[in-house]
């Protein structure tokens, strides 16, 4: 059992009788559920040490995927939820001015981004032009020790 029921918002305009009755159905579809993949697990333990792999690997992509849907989806409604209260708060006028200072500090991120992004580049450059000078620096420094060398 489900230590929480379904979400009540979506029952709001139901009767008391009509949320019970919604609630052992699901239950009984998360029952059922569970027995399907009680069973499913236990018939992927009989397969092939190859096949188990493959299966675990496509259910952690699926898990992961399924996972990245809902935080967008839980930020997206936090980030609303924390307009509305702002608003609420400190009322329309000060709500744009947050607002345009939220676009402003994004806009300053990307434009930090994007001055980034050259800079790395140069690096790379910069890590191959020393590797070039180390590499050849290396070897003049052999031959000259060994051209300096007092002994025949």
């Amino acid at each position: 059992m489900h230590a929480y029921p379904p979400m009540r918002s979506k029952l709001t305009n139901c009767a008391e009788t009509d949320y019970q009755l919604l609630l052992r159905k699901h239950l009984a579809r998360n029952e059922k559920a569970r027995l399907r993949m009680r069973r499913k697990r236990a018939e992927l333990k009989s397969r092939p040490q190859d096949e188990q792999i493959a299966a675990n690997a496509r259910q952690r992509r699926y898990q992961a995927k399924y996972r990245n849907g809902k935080r967008e989806k839980i930020r997206f409604t936090q980030h609303q939820r924390r307009l509305a209260a702002y608003k609420a708060i400190y009322g329309p006028a000060a709500f744009a001015e947050y607002c345009r200072a939220l676009q402003q500090r994004r806009m300053n991120a990307e434009l930090r981004q994007q001055a980034r992004e050259p800079y790395d580049s140069d690096m790379d450059d910069f890590e191959e032009f020393e590797d070039e000078l180390c590499s050849s620096g290396d070897e003049d420094s052999d031959e000259r020790e060994s051209s300096s060398s007092p002994l025949p």
